[in-house]
């Protein structure tokens, strides 16, 4: 999933303003459109974080998954390698019970003496012990099958889940990216104006509102997310500093 920014973005201008650092009188049209900025801005933004968290438990999901399938893969090839050799001792079994009942049952009554029947005997009690074993093994395998068979079908349901999930979680970070995106675009604007350029020199708000002149390489999720906390770092202490002055002022 690739979600692409394209922004156009003004830089904010600070230290540009001349003439008096003092607040003029207030103007109620600025304090309306900076209280509602702050609002989408900020409702956005807690959604837009929520939505990174939810693409970053499915990626962690996915991992699991992916380890889960791993191991399912590795306990399948054991299985069917015990199976193949269990089918290969049975069919060994097998003919060794023929070769035994041909050569028992087919004495002469010269040959059929206590020497020979003893001998024919303890083959069978070996036969009948190695049939037990073989028995013991085919309900261990089928048993191991069983369990397998149950692995990989809840595997599936989870595989099932983690698609729809992973839909959703990609539909709403795509959506909440582009309306953050569309904010910022409007909220640099707005802090481009002279309106607003004009509060932030006797705000003392220009280290908040400074453009970020860094050159760190983040990725785009990540920049969308600085960048919308810078604006709303900027514009809630603007309007901090307006709100104190105004309610203290003569």
């Amino acid at each position: 999933m690739k979600t692409e920014y394209i922004l156009t973005r003004c830089i904010v201008t600070i230290g540009l303003v001349t003439g008096s650092i003092h607040a003029h009188a207030y103007n109620y049209n600025l304090g309306r459109d900076i209280k509602n900025l702050l609002a989408e801005g900020t409702a956005l933004s807690q959604k837009y974080q929520s939505a990174r968290q939810d693409m970053q438990a499915i990626k962690q999901n996915k991992q699991a998954l992916d380890q889960t399938k791993h191991d399912l893969a590795v306990q399948q090839s054991a299985y069917d390698k015990n199976a193949a050799s269990h089918r290969k001792d049975i069919a060994t079994q097998n003919s060794n019970i023929d070769s035994l009942k041909k050569q028992c049952n087919d004495y002469d009554d010269g040959d059929n003496t206590p020497g020979n029947v003893n001998r024919c005997n303890d083959k069978i009690e070996k036969i009948n012990v190695a049939s037990k074993n073989m028995r013991s093994e085919n309900q261990r395998l089928m048993a191991q099958n069983q369990v397998l068979e149950s692995r990989t079908a809840d595997f599936n349901r989870r595989v099932m889940i983690w698609n729809h999930d992973q839909m959703l979680a990609v539909s709403l970070f795509n959506n909440y990216s582009i309306r953050l995106n569309a904010w910022l675009n409007r909220a640099y604007a707005f802090m481009n104006t002279s309106d607003f350029q004009n509060n932030i020199p006797w705000a003392h708000a220009s280290k908040r509102c400074a453009s970020d002149t860094s050159n760190n390489v983040t990725a785009p999720e990540q920049e969308l997310s600085d960048e919308s906390r810078h604006a709303l770092d900027c514009l809630r202490y603007v309007e901090d500093a307006r709100k104190a002055y105004y309610k203290n002022a003569p």
